[in-house]
C-alpha cells in the first residue's frame, strides 16, 4: 500500500507526514527514509520523501515499489491526478489531506520564505516579499484544496483539530489506514512528536527543521496580522473561509 501525505503548504504537512511514517513503522510497515532507495523509486521521490506531481508513471512506480505486502508514504503538496481515483478504487493507494486556515498559512508562508533568504537556502518561497505575494500562493494551494476536498476515500484532516487532539486524528489516520496498532502505540506516537515537548530546549528554527514547523500555533494571524492585512485576506480569501468553516 502506498500512503500519499498530502497537505496544503505550510499546514503542517512535515509534522503528520513524520507521524504517519512513524505509526506505519510500529505496524512493520517500511521506513520510507531507507525505503527510498528502493530501485523502483529512484527519480520518483524527491529529497528523502516528496513526490511531484502525481502522474501515473510515478502513481505506477510506487506501487511496484509497494508490491508484495510492502506499505510506505511518501509527502506531496501536488494536486490530484486523473488517475489517482483508479489506484484508490483498486486498493493500491491510500491519500490522506491536510489543510489550515489560509490566514495563518499567509502568515507562515512568509516567515518561512524571510528565513529562507537569511539562511540562504534555495526553495521557491524565499520569492515571497509582501502579503500580495503570500496570498497568490495560498490561493492557488486553495485551488488544490477544492480538488482534493472533491475526491471520496481521501481522508481529510484539520491542523486546528491535528494540533488540539493529536491522540484522536492518531486513531482516527489508524483507522483509515487499517493499521489496528493499540492505544498505547498510537499515544506514544503522538507524545513523541508533541510540538510543545518537541520544541523544549532547542533553538527555534524554520529551515531544516524536522518537523517543517515554524511556530504551529493555530489561529495565530488574530494576533500577529494588523487589521489592514486581515481585511486584505478576509476580502481575498471571503468565499474559501466560509466554504472550509474558518470564521
Amino acid at each position: 500500500m502506498v500512503v500519499l501525505s498530502v497537505g496544503m503548504r505550510k499546514s503542517g504537512t512535515g509534522w503528520y507526514f513524520n507521524m504517519t511514517n512513524a505509526l506505519l513503522q510500529a505496524a512493520g510497515r517500511q521506513d520510507i527514509h531507507t525505503y527510498r532507495e528502493h530501485p523502483a523509486l529512484r527519480g520518483v521521490i524527491k529529497g528523502r520523501k516528496k513526490v511531484a506531481p502525481l502522474s501515473t508513471v510515478k502513481l505506477a512506480r510506487m506501487v511496484w515499489a509497494a508490491r508484495g505486502g510492502n506499505s510506505f508514504v511518501v509527502k506531496t503538496h501536488a494536486g490530484p491526478s486523473r488517475s489517482l481515483p483508479l489506484f484508490t478504487r483498486l486498493g493500491l493507494v491510500k491519500t490522506t489531506y491536510l489543510y489550515r486556515d489560509p490566514r495563518d498559512v499567509v502568515l507562515s508562508a512568509l516567515d518561512h520564505a524571510e528565513a529562507a533568504r537569511a539562511a540562504g537556502a534555495d526553495i521557491d518561497l524565499r520569492r515571497l516579499t509582501s502579503l500580495d505575494d503570500s496570498l497568490a500562493m495560498v490561493q492557488h494551494e486553495l485551488d488544490r484544496w477544492e480538488q482534493w476536498m472533491r475526491l471520496p476515500q481521501v481522508l481529510k484532516v484539520r491542523y486546528e483539530d491535528l494540533s488540539r487532539d493529536t491522540l484522536a486524528e492518531l486513531r482516527r489516520l489508524d483507522a483509515f489506514l487499517g493499521l489496528g496498532l493499540p492505544e498505547t502505540t498510537l499515544a506514544a506516537v503522538a507524545a513523541r512528536y508533541d510540538k510543545r515537548a518537541y520544541g523544549q530546549g532547542r533553538a527555534q528554527r524554520i529551515i531544516g527543521d524536522p518537523l517543517h514547523l515554524n511556530k504551529g500555533v493555530a489561529g495565530r494571524f488574530r494576533e500577529e496580522m494588523s487589521a489592514e492585512a486581515r481585511a486584505v485576506c478576509d476580502q481575498r480569501l471571503g468565499p474559501y473561509l466560509e466554504k472550509m468553516g474558518y470564521q
